[in-house]
């Protein structure tokens, strides 16, 4: 009958898409134990390339990192983080590599004192924060960006005693505290993207609030200094559309709407601002100074830039090609052209 052939029809449809689902399953599950594998073999390769035993030092500022040794980890594992995030990195890179002598990545690499320290959300893609990191590298050191150390938390503290760490309740003996009011700390660098994730996580706010502190206190401390992926906002990065879409997120962002996976790490950080002078007002005044201090230099840049280039089409629309080859050198910088930062080069290829 016509009900008994739709019956049967129907069946063998179903049975179809269940083995196409399978299928697709276990292709997936297969590709999933290939790339894990491979990435194995990576790990074990590079381990081989860092010191054969771990230099263990005390927590806070003797455990960071030179930005070169930053740049060979992302290069090492380039292939398998695409636009993963630190959270990737973690649990796929770092922890499987220090499991063995339960330290710190920083330890196990080979550690610095620090000179900046960093402040991030582990969300970010790994590949934007390492390109932060050098760009404001070469921005501060130029041609010897490489020796510059900062202190990262993920690769800083020892991933296998998190609760000594973070200071077993007692917030004055965080690795973050001791590295960040260690005396060696020049600025605290916030790493951000047009989202402004940092602002939005409790314990970026408690760097913040530290941040704030230092400034209060020593006037050779730089503050918070914004840097993205096209450069340091501060030091006038031409990234002016970035600037933009940062500083309109921070117009309505307030710190104490920062959360935290732990409720007690909010709550012990809030109290920590509140009883400060000013509490959060002071705090929320701090981020947005910083924020529009960045924004200005950032507006200056581009206006240098613009000022330039304008001769430049000025010179060569009345013939002067002499005169227009100079404002060109000016627009880049000089005869050298155009930033040959590490950064640059890999954000262009990519």
């Amino acid at each position: 009958s016509d009900d008994e052939s739709r019956r049967v029809a129907m069946y063998f449809a179903l049975v179809e898409v269940a083995i196409g689902c399978s299928i697709g399953s276990a292709v997936s599950v297969y590709r999933r134990g290939g790339e894990g594998n491979e990435l194995c073999k990576v790990r074990r390769a590079f381990r081989e390339k860092l010191p054969k035993s771990p230099v263990k030092v005390e927590r806070g500022p003797q455990r960071a990192l030179r930005a070169q040794q930053l740049q060979e980890l992302y290069s090492a594992f380039e292939d398998y983080l695409r636009s993963r995030s630190m959270y990737y990195v973690s649990e796929n890179v770092i922890k499987p590599l220090t499991r063995a002598d339960q330290v710190s990545y920083a330890e196990l690499a080979g550690p610095s004192t620090l000179s900046w320290f960093v402040s991030h959300f582990w969300g970010m893609p790994f590949r934007h924060f390492v390109q932060a990191v050098e760009r404001h590298a070469w921005s501060v050191a130029g041609e010897a960006w490489s020796a510059e150390t900062y202190w990262v938390c993920t690769l800083s503290i020892n991933q296998w005693n998190v609760e000594t760490e973070v200071g077993n309740g007692d917030w004055q003996m965080s690795s973050f505290y001791l590295a960040l009011r260690s005396g060696f700390c020049k600025a605290t660098c916030m790493i951000l993207d047009e989202k402004v994730e940092p602002l939005r996580r409790a314990w970026c706010l408690f760097e913040t609030f530290q941040s704030l502190r230092l400034k209060d206190e020593d006037s050779r401390f730089q503050g918070l200094l914004f840097c993205t992926s096209s450069g340091v906002l501060n030091h006038g990065a031409k990234a002016y559309d970035v600037a933009i879409s940062i500083a309109d997120s921070l117009s309505t962002l307030r710190v104490e709407d920062a959360s935290a996976t732990m409720p007690s790490d909010k709550d012990m950080i809030d109290s920590l601002v509140r009883s400060y002078p000013g509490g959060f007002k002071q705090v929320n005044a701090f981020v947005t100074a910083s924020i529009r201090g960045a924004l200005h230099k950032a507006r200056d840049a581009f206006e240098a830039d613009f000022r330039v280039l304008d001769v430049l089409l000025d010179e060569r629309s009345s013939g002067s090609e002499a005169a227009a080859e100079t404002a060109a050198k000016a627009a880049t910088g000089g005869a050298g052209g155009v930033s040959k930062s590490p950064a640059g080069v890999r954000a262009a290829a990519v």
